[in-house]
């Protein structure tokens, strides 16, 4: 498989954990006052940085090691991101349900990663 069908992979990717991240919104209930306070935010904000850069250091790895390093340094960045953001979800967001959405995201999506690399 060429750049072009892992761009789409990842993209796929990135779209089913927007709508993830929706839905569960929705499933836990989670009060929209909490998801705007300044610590969740600075959560997301952290979390989305550590991701986008995480992800731009494996894009060389793509290129010159092909679709398997690259889904498991996915797995990797994406493992320790959500770690670190359950832990800070968790002991900053003190009677928040957001961690646990959290952990359903990062279930599905690595259910997703596997499923990707099992078609590979």
């Amino acid at each position: 498989m060429g750049f072009l069908s892992y761009f789409l992979w990842f993209n796929a990717a990135m779209l089913l954990l927007f709508i993830l991240e929706g839905l569960n919104r929705k499933w836990f209930a989670i009060d929209e006052g909490v998801l705007q306070s300044v610590p969740a935010e600075k959560i997301a904000r952290g979390s989305k940085w550590a991701m986008s850069v995480g992800l731009l250091m494996l894009f060389p790895v793509m290129l010159l090691q092909g679709a398997g390093a690259f889904f498991i340094g996915l797995m990797g960045i994406f493992t320790a991101v959500a770690g670190v953001k359950v832990y800070f979800e968790w002991k900053l967001l003190k009677g928040s349900k957001k961690y646990q959405m959290t952990l359903v995201t990062y279930g599905l999506a690595m259910l997703f990663l596997f499923g990707v690399m099992g078609f590979n």
